[in-house]
């Protein structure tokens, strides 16, 4: 089955939290675009990435009236979003105020490619996928 076909084959109910997790997910890469574009500092989805699967699953746990799998998903999910989070707090990743701390190394490697050197490649790089494609990933996952 492709993923359209299954997309397709959504109950009404999946359908709707699958789009209320992506209006979600969308919100958060947006967040994280604008601000990386405002500061400079493109590690802001890296911040999220710990964040964003505790929301999602909380969320999909929620909204099936705390159905008992759901929230065990959404318990090992937020266990292991606050490994990741410890982790990048310890290397520098977090402070305040919350759009700075340490940029990646790997975001000024790419920035350095030529293919990416004009300001609206880059942007739209960020935009597409720096930003949105990692958190729909998470959505996905």
């Amino acid at each position: 089955m492709t993923f359209i076909e299954t997309l397709l084959s959504l109950t009404p109910l999946q359908a709707h939290l699958l789009y209320g997790g992506a209006i979600i997910a969308v919100s958060l890469a947006l967040l994280a675009f604008v601000t990386s574009e405002v500061t400079g500092n493109y590690s802001q989805i890296d911040k999220l990435w710990s964040i964003i699967p505790p929301v999602l699953a909380g969320y999909f746990a929620a909204a099936s009236g705390w159905d008992s799998r759901l929230v065990l998903m959404a318990l090992l999910a937020t266990a292991w979003g606050a490994r990741l989070t410890f982790n990048f707090w310890r290397r520098g990743g977090y402070s305040w105020p919350p759009w700075s701390g340490v940029e990646d190394y790997g975001w000024a490697v790419l920035r350095a490619n030529p293919r990416l050197a004009a300001p609206w490649r880059w942007r739209l790089f960020n935009l597409g996928f720096v930003s949105l494609y990692q958190v729909l990933l998470l959505l996905l996952i």
